[in-house]
């Protein structure tokens, strides 16, 4: 099996632009000349650490291949075989500022887990399916049943 990469650009886009606006924000307190030293240092980590988000943001990804998925999220990086992987279905797993939903692909691992993908979440202004984060989750159903053992 090749390697496939599964990517949400609109999210993507919206997580980074939101972190890289938080950087400005912070940097532009750590600039200002009235701020302690003190003040000046803090704002400058938090800017550096916005700015570190929001480069993952842009960098977020599912992999998935032959031995399992990847997940490239904004904090954390994770790797699932497929013997781990019970099923793969998607749902609406939270809402952005209470104005729309977040579609999510959920992979249930067998030991009962669920995880979410977010790496590949897409917003859903209906809350309806048919997101490319549905269509996400059924492309990587069926490779696990593809790569699951007979």
């Amino acid at each position: 099996m090749t390697e496939r990469v599964f990517r949400t650009p609109p999210r993507a886009a919206v997580l980074t632009i939101g972190f890289l606006l938080g950087a400005g924000f912070f940097a532009t307190g750590a600039a200002l000349p009235s701020a302690s030293v003190g003040a000046k240092v803090g704002l400058g980590v938090v800017a550096l650490l916005f700015l570190i988000v929001a480069v993952r943001c842009a960098c977020m990804r599912i992999v998935a291949g032959s031995d399992g998925l990847k997940l490239y999220g904004p904090l954390l990086s994770q790797a699932i075989r497929w013997n781990d992987i019970q099923a793969i279905t998607s749902g609406e797993t939270e809402v952005d500022a209470r104005t729309f939903g977040v579609r999510t692909p959920v992979i249930v691992l067998t030991s009962g887990r669920k995880v979410k993908a977010q790496p590949v979440s897409s917003y859903s202004i209906s809350g309806n399916t048919g997101t490319a984060a549905d269509d996400i989750a059924a492309q990587l159903e069926q490779m696990r049943r593809s790569a699951a053992p007979i």
